[in-house]
């Protein structure tokens, strides 16, 4: 059934009988070597995608599945549940579809513009977002950067590692070793040997007070990374985006600007008002919100070198929206924080070891409050990924 909604859907599967093997006990690990070894060995070529049929939401099975594929084999993996595979139902595969053809490198949807595409200028779209444990843990920050590998910034790549404790500005050393690798990668496939004349830079996360920080850490770092290159004349656009805020609009009864909820309509753009008196600011509702109230985005433009209209850029948020590879419909944050977002989380399953193990960790019971990446050092901090070099796990989504 799989196989016959994913080719109506316009995929290609060249194999319609793979390896098919019963799980291995309780030892996900070993599951993935005996699958990636007989999948090999059937086909006489590396196996491309490796799925995995889970009897529960168990997440240290699931975890040791993705560490195992990702930083043991460059392989990437379908976790999927028995009960709705046993259910198989045609919406449940088709969202399923998705994510798998994102996996080996299609693209769902992308927004219809001008022939040349969504920019005027060869762009390079750059997503960040840093994920903390619960107060009082002393588990690890994880930092992720995700950068645009087309022309049209639809796929993206992401890249993670751990932050020091609870800091939210995203170290020199991490933005070096993650941005550098990705942005390589950006020069040789899109701009065949040419580096961007555009860099939009869209941070998730971050408090008004630390605004003034993500331009002279973050951005200056960036620069400064591209400055080695001999690239000094790449201007930048830098946003914020947040969702953490108590604003919500409501159009009023029987409006034709609103939805059957009551909510906004899908591109509702609020400018005035109740945005910042002279900042450059504005909340777009950007999906239509299926439950509930529908929550704007706020969008804060920090820096604009590339002297963007109003218009342009708030256009480009909101047709990117529909970008977003693991939907059919809009989605209300811009997609490059949002793959962010989900690849700081699940760069959890990668630690080399449990971060949170007790009175052995580094950092102290008391040591909570944050503070400067000075007071904290990296040397702690064990890195994710650690992928082998002869796949295109790197690039890939």
């Amino acid at each position: 059934e799989f196989i016959k909604i994913y080719t109506g859907h316009g995929g290609r599967i060249e194999n319609k009988t793979p390896v098919i093997i019963p799980g291995q006990g309780g030892d996900a690990g070993k599951a993935v070597e005996v699958l990636w070894n007989k999948t090999g060995n059937a086909s006489q070529l590396r196996p491309q995608m490796l799925v995995f049929i889970v009897p529960d939401k168990d997440t240290m099975t699931y975890n040791r599945i993705k560490k195992s594929c990702e930083c043991r084999y460059g392989v990437v993996s379908q976790v999927m549940q028995a009960v709705h595979v046993q259910k198989c139902q045609a919406q449940y595969i088709s969202n399923v579809c998705m994510k798998f053809n994102a996996k080996l490198g299609g693209v769902t949807a992308r927004a219809a513009g001008k022939p040349s595409g969504n920019f005027p200028a060869p762009t390079l779209v750059i997503g960040a977002d840093v994920s903390h444990a619960a107060p009082g843990s002393e588990i690890a920050s994880m930092a992720a950067i995700t950068v645009s590998t087309d022309a049209l910034a639809t796929r993206y790549a992401a890249a993670c590692e751990t932050n020091g404790h609870r800091v939210e500005m995203i170290s020199t050393n991490n933005i070096t070793t993650m941005l550098k690798p990705l942005i390589q990668n950006w020069v040789q496939t899109v701009g065949k040997g040419k580096f961007p004349e555009r860099i939009y830079y869209f941070r998730d996360g971050v408090s008004d007070g630390q605004y003034q920080h993500v331009l002279q850490q973050e951005v200056h770092d960036m620069k400064e990374l591209l400055s080695t290159a001999g690239q000094t004349k790449i201007k930048f656009t830098v946003l914020v985006a947040s969702k953490r805020h108590h604003v919500r609009f409501f159009p009023k009864a029987g409006d034709s600007a609103a939805d059957r909820n009551g909510n906004p309509l899908p591109g509702t753009l609020v400018e005035t008002g109740v945005t910042h008196p002279f900042e450059y600011d504005f909340y777009l509702c950007a999906h239509a919100a299926l439950k509930g109230t529908a929550r704007p985005v706020h969008y804060h433009v920090l820096l604009d070198e590339n002297k963007l209209t109003v218009e342009e850029l708030q256009s480009l948020i909101y047709e990117h929206s529909y970008q977003y590879i693991r939907s059919t419909t809009p989605v209300s944050l811009f997609p490059a924080v949002y793959y962010a977002h989900l690849a700081s989380n699940r760069a959890r399953s990668h630690e080399n070891a449990p971060s949170s193990s007790g009175p052995e960790s580094k950092g102290g019971s008391g040591d909570k409050s944050g503070g400067s990446l000075s007071d904290k050092p990296l040397t702690e901090a064990k890195p994710l990924i650690e992928m082998p070099n002869n796949g295109e796990i790197r690039t890939s989504m």
